[in-house]
């Protein structure tokens, strides 16, 4: 993008709408971004047993060589994928969320810079209504319960929590986007997502 802004010829690569594709892109890595900063702080316990006593080892639950946050490289691990939520992955999602409102108030010095991302803005809001902005943040939000279900959860729970979330979002949903196939397809998307459970 910045390439673009001086070199129309690298612009003329890249498409007519480079900001657009970056949102894409975010959208698109952002399940990717959330599961490889929860597997690093996800945790189970060892329990040992000899013939005297026994003894509990809290490990690290992808290597249980590994002490949970004892161990430098795990604490490394761990504090990058906590700054990496703090700092990217929750504002990106209240941002989503919250942003078109917040967007009304942007004259404010406080808030001033959201008129920098704004393109970026527009390229998320462009397909919703104008009342149904925050539709994609719910989304992503449900993602990350959905997530959160299926890392402490049992496949069981996972099918249940996935239809039951589905069949919330499709009670939601009514009219969201602009144009009335795209509210048709996700509608489809959802029911499938809904009947799943029953056909497993």
């Amino acid at each position: 993008i910045l390439a673009c802004r001086y070199s129309k010829r690298f612009a003329a690569l890249l498409g007519h709408n480079p900001i657009a594709v970056l949102a894409t892109l975010l959208l698109m890595s952002y399940s990717s971004i959330l599961k490889a900063t929860i597997v690093p702080l996800l945790s189970t316990h060892l329990t040992y047993y000899n013939e005297t006593h026994e003894y509990t080892r809290q490990v690290w639950l992808y290597d249980g060589s590994v002490d949970f946050f004892k161990e430098p490289k795990h604490i490394a691990l761990g504090l990058f994928a906590i700054l990496t939520l703090v700092f990217l992955v929750v504002p990106y999602v209240l941002l989503l969320l919250f942003g078109y409102w917040l967007q009304g108030f942007s004259n404010w010095r406080t808030l001033s810079w959201l008129n920098r991302i704004k393109p970026i803005m527009d390229a998320y809001y462009a397909p919703y209504r104008k009342d149904k902005r925050y539709w994609i943040g719910l989304l992503l939000i449900t993602r990350v319960v959905l997530l959160a279900i299926n890392t402490l959860g049992t496949p069981r729970i996972d099918i249940l929590a996935i239809s039951t979330v589905a069949a919330a979002l499709l009670t939601l949903q009514g009219r969201v986007y602009e144009h009335r196939f795209n509210d048709v397809l996700e509608s489809v998307s959802l029911l499938n997502l809904c009947v799943f459970p029953i056909a497993t």
